[in-house]
């Protein structure tokens, strides 16, 4: 369930996310696949890792935030992904990175558990497909709690997190065991 932003204590300081994070999306560029060359970088959308190409664009810690085509309604799938790492990403993702002023008072973890579980519903646009645009990312209000809650909430995510993707990847190699069992009864 995504957490809308009525529920939250209203003695927390909030900041807009403009004021926390640069908005590097002038650097982000689109790749067909036709035109994308396999490499040994990552190609990343706004459902996360999409593939590889032979160059990259940024070399930095970044979070991206989906734009459009995201898990906007979909309470399992996240909206935000930690890359630290050299790669690409294309124009689906909001790129961010945490301002110098608060990267010691919050971290890319503690943005990412926030944003991926905010109900952002009213900060979308789009007729046919959700879209989170730039000037509406913005605006999204962030609480500031005490650095310890912070800490204690970040590991309690970040344990959860694990498990999770613990938990796709078996599912998916059940899936793959399952379709190579039909595979050879069948064909």
């Amino acid at each position: 369930m995504k957490i809308p932003f009525f529920a939250i204590n209203k003695k927390i300081r909030f900041e807009q996310l403009v004021n926390i994070v640069d908005f590097l999306d002038s650097r982000r560029k689109p790749v067909k696949e036709d035109d994308r060359i396999e490499g040994d970088y990552p190609y990343y959308g706004s459902t996360g890792y999409i593939g590889t190409i032979n160059d990259f664009i940024f070399d930095e810690q970044i979070l991206l935030l989906s734009e459009d085509g995201g898990y906007f309604r979909d309470p399992i799938k996240p909206i935000s992904f930690i890359v630290d790492e050299k790669c690409w990403v294309n124009n689906h993702a909001h790129v961010l990175k945490i301002k110098q002023k608060f990267m010691g008072e919050i971290s890319f973890n503690y943005l990412d558990c926030i944003l991926s579980n905010y109900d952002l519903e009213k900060f979308l646009t789009g007729s046919t497909r959700d879209k989170l645009t730039k000037e509406d990312a913005k605006e999204i209000p962030i609480p500031i709690i005490e650095q310890k809650e912070m800490k204690i909430l970040e590991n309690k995510y970040m344990s959860l997190v694990n498990y999770r993707n613990n938990i796709t990847k078996q599912l998916e190699s059940t899936h793959d065991f399952e379709s190579s069992l039909i595979y050879e009864h069948i064909l």
